[in-house]
This record gives C-alpha cells, sequence and structure tokens, in this order.
C-alpha cells in the first residue's frame, strides 16, 4: 500500500506540473458575474430539479411494473381469460436446451400483472400517489410520496416567486452608475488634502487621539490631525507597550501583533517631477 500510495502521488504531481508548465494557461477575467448568476440561478434550479426528481424515484418503488392480482373475482374479464389460459402442467425448457422442468400453475396461484410504476413517463405532476393507476404502493409509501412530492411542489413554486422577485428587483433597480472624466495623471500622494485611516483610541487625559499602530511605517502626510509641539510616535501605543512588556520577554512580533499594521510605499521622487506638470484641469461630466 505504500509504494502503490507513493506511485499514485508521484503521478498526480507529475502530471499537475506537466499541465502548470504546458497545458493550463490563465483563467480569463470574467468578473464574478458567472459565479453571481450560478450561484442564485442555476444551482437553485438544480435542487429544485433534485427534489422533484427525488419524488419521482420514492413514487417507482419497487421499479419493476408488476401488480399482484388479489384474486380472480377482482380481476376483468380480460385478465380472467388471460389467467386461465396458464393453468395447468407445463413444461418449461431453458433456453439451450439443457434443463426441463415440470411447472404447474393452479387458481390459488398468485398472479400479476403489468403496471407503469413511473409517474415521470406518465406526465403526471407533482408524484403522489393519486396519480397510480394501479396501486402498488403500501400504506407508508403512499405517506412518504405524499410528502415528499407536495414538499417538491412547493419548494419549486418557491423558487420561481423567487427568482421573479429577484428578477423584477435587479430590473427596477439596476446601476446605471458610469464613470466620467479623465485621469490627470495626478498621483495620490500629490493631492493637499491626502488623508487615510488610522486606527485610534480617545482619551480624556490626552489632546489628541492615541494611535494604535507602529507609527515608523506611516507618512506625516497621512494623519488627518497634526500637533504643533509633539511628534506623532509621542503618541505610538506600540512603543509604551514596549516599555511596558520588556520585563515578560516578549517577542518583538509577538508585540506587533497585538496592534494594527499600516504599510506606506511613497512613490519615487522621480515619479513626482513628472507628475508635477501635468495637467491638472478636470473635465466636467455631461
Amino acid at each position: 500500500g505504500f509504494f502503490l500510495c507513493a506511485m499514485a502521488l508521484f503521478i498526480n504531481q507529475f502530471a499537475e506540473r506537466f499541465s502548470l508548465m504546458r497545458t493550463w494557461r490563465q483563467a480569463p477575467r470574467l468578473g464574478p458575474h458567472t459565479s453571481s448568476f450560478s450561484r442564485r440561478y442555476v444551482f437553485t434550479l438544480v435542487i429544485s430539479a433534485m427534489a422533484v426528481a427525488s419524488s419521482y424515484s420514492w413514487a417507482g418503488f419497487p421499479y419493476d411494473n408488476l401488480c399482484e392480482n388479489e384474486g380472480a373475482g377482482d380481476n376483468d374479464d380480460r385478465n380472467n381469460d388471460e389467467l386461465e389460459d396458464y393453468i395447468g402442467t407445463w413444461d418449461v425448457v431453458s433456453f439451450d436446451g439443457s434443463r426441463n422442468v415440470e411447472v404447474t400453475v393452479s387458481d390459488v396461484d398468485p398472479s400479476y400483472r403489468f403496471c407503469q410504476q413511473s409517474l415521470y413517463w406518465s406526465g403526471n405532476f407533482p408524484a403522489i400517489p393519486y396519480w397510480q393507476n394501479d396501486e402498488w404502493m403500501s400504506k407508508e409509501q403512499e405517506l412518504l410520496t405524499t410528502v415528499y412530492g407536495l414538499t417538491s411542489l412547493f419548494l419549486l413554486i418557491g423558487v420561481c416567486l423567487w427568482i421573479i422577485k429577484i428578477s423584477i428587483h435587479s430590473m427596477i433597480f439596476r446601476s446605471n452608475y458610469e464613470t466620467c472624466g479623465k485621469d490627470q495623471g495626478i498621483p495620490f500622494s500629490d493631492v493637499a488634502t491626502i488623508s487615510s485611516y488610522v486606527p485610534e483610541v480617545k482619551s480624556d487625559v490626552f489632546s489628541y487621539p492615541l494611535l494604535a499602530v507602529d507609527t515608523e511605517d506611516v507618512d506625516d502626510e497621512l494623519y488627518e490631525w497634526k500637533d504643533p509641539d509633539k511628534l506623532y510616535s509621542y503618541y505610538d501605543l506600540t512603543r509604551d507597550a514596549r516599555e511596558i512588556l520588556k520585563e515578560t520577554m516578549m517577542p518583538e512580533d509577538k508585540i506587533k501583533s497585538l496592534f494594527s499594521t499600516i504599510k506606506h510605499w511613497p512613490p519615487d521622487q522621480g515619479l513626482s517631477d513628472m507628475h508635477a506638470g501635468g495637467l491638472r484641469l478636470v473635465d466636467e461630466c455631461r
């Protein structure tokens, strides 16, 4: 078993490596529309179809298309005539002629007739005992088939109403937003009112909020406020945590994981100079 497992893993790894390097390619950028349509419509209809098909499967049990005749008096004249033709002693020969069996059929032996047990081919919906022409179902099967068939019916109606609802909703509240204007070539770092979200903690003791982030990697232009007397590092809670937890020998990485993380990569100076002379007028949207 170990060698078979190793061989299977090797073949799988070799086939996927070959496909990755030679066969597979990057998937097209279709966006979320296909998955959203599949999740909203396809999966819902598949579940409904499964419920309906399962109800027909339960109704068709035991799938032999045979119904037992309860007695000669309960059959019509045509069935009585056909049953009388088989009463007696018969020699049954196998297909290849190697065996010969004597069979005796009497009027008290059970007899069977053909009955269509598939409600699917009869075109009746839902699959409930009401549609059976010959009663082949037991009492327990009739109860289960009734519950299953009516459940599939209500589920199908609910799914259809839900699809109609979301379709009407999407037609009425369809998004019609269209972008306007053109890119003026102005980097975000050159905007005068630049700001970003920095995790802060309000305190009644300090005039400015405390910063729950390491300020070493954050540019001063990203804050929405400025203390004219102190640096932003003065309000850095990570520095206080290092000082307080220094005696506990807690690793530096563990202390950083207790706070939020902000990274800022300012553009190169050459790129900023190139955009500095760009057009700074904004076209009006029409």
